[in-house]
């Protein structure tokens, strides 16, 4: 239970307000000058895209690094295709992780990722069954050479399984800049995606950090549950003058139904002006634990 409403919710706090001074941060923001290329990646997958999982979204202890694509209403064995022009440079069949999975390095600088395969295509097959043999192991991490297995943008690579650390067929989808590892969110290279519901906010919360200003609750914490699609403007909290912040539970769908998943930008506004902002935009993997900073872990149990 704990597990499921952590995956489906993002507790954000909004750190800095100073309500004494009327101090506030600086706007905090992954923004950056980083120019993604538009329209060079296809999706791995033919057909409507349909999404179980969103890139940043929370998991028990650590950010979602990509996306996970729904493969026809969960079956295995469906086609996956390169996204792009490329080359095999990383082959994994483990029984943990991303199980049987494939690397593809673009000649545009970024890497694309496939997880949970249920097998690969003939080539690539035959190239791991090889390897199985030859180092008696079911265990493999393979780096071929930049020759061996070359793929055009739309080939057929692999068939989506279930493998690995997997809960339930589907293919996990990654793009990653290849010189530094980060994984970036596929949506910012033009990739189109039907998505036509807004996210909507669950509650809100006020938490005191000082100790010695409390809230009319006696507490250091006060939540206020919104009703389905409620605007913000929620009733006001009474407080003593002091360090406070805000939170927000919130999910999104796709559309009316479907999987839940939580959102990769937020942003908190002061008499209408921006107060802080925080983006999930690219994230290196030693960042991955930063997930606790953003969950009030007693909420959850």
């Amino acid at each position: 239970m704990v597990k499921k409403r952590i995956q489906f919710g993002i507790l954000l706090l909004f750190l800095g307000l100073e309500c004494a001074k009327g101090q506030k941060p600086n706007l905090s923001c992954s923004n950056t000058s980083f120019n993604y290329p538009q329209n060079e990646f296809i999706w791995p997958l033919k057909g409507e895209i349909d999404l179980s999982g969103n890139f940043g979204d929370i998991r028990t202890n650590h950010f979602h690094s990509g996306l996970d694509l729904r493969t026809e209403k969960g079956r295995e064995g469906v086609s996956v295709y390169a996204t792009a022009d490329g080359y095999i440079s990383r082959i994994n069949v483990s029984s943990k992780g991303y199980g049987k999975a494939l690397y593809i390095i673009h000649p545009n600088g970024y890497t694309s990722v496939y997880g949970h395969l249920s097998g690969f295509n003939p080539a690539i097959a035959k190239y791991v069954e090889t390897q199985h043999y030859k180092l008696k192991s079911f265990e493999l991490e393979l780096r071929p050479e930049q020759t061996l297995l070359p793929v055009k943008k739309g080939d057929l690579i692999a068939f989506s399984g279930n493998t690995g650390g997997s809960g339930g067929p589907h293919l996990h989808f990654e793009i990653r800049d290849t010189k530094t590892e980060e994984a970036i969110n596929p949506l910012l290279f033009g990739l189109k995606l039907k998505d036509i519901s807004k996210p909507q906010i669950q509650a809100v919360v006020l938490y005191a950090f000082d100790n010695t200003n409390h809230i009319e609750t006696g507490t250091y914490r006060q939540k206020v549950y919104l009703k389905k699609g409620a605007h913000l403007a929620v009733k006001s909290i009474k407080v003593k003058p002091g360090i406070y912040a805000l939170g927000a539970q919130w999910t999104d769908h796709l559309y009316g139904g479907g999987f839940k998943m939580g959102i990769p930008k937020a942003q908190l506004s002061l008499n209408e002006k921006p107060f802080f902002e925080q983006c999930l935009e690219r994230m290196p993997f030693n960042h991955w634990r930063y997930v606790h900073c953003y969950m009030d872990h007693p909420v959850f149990e």
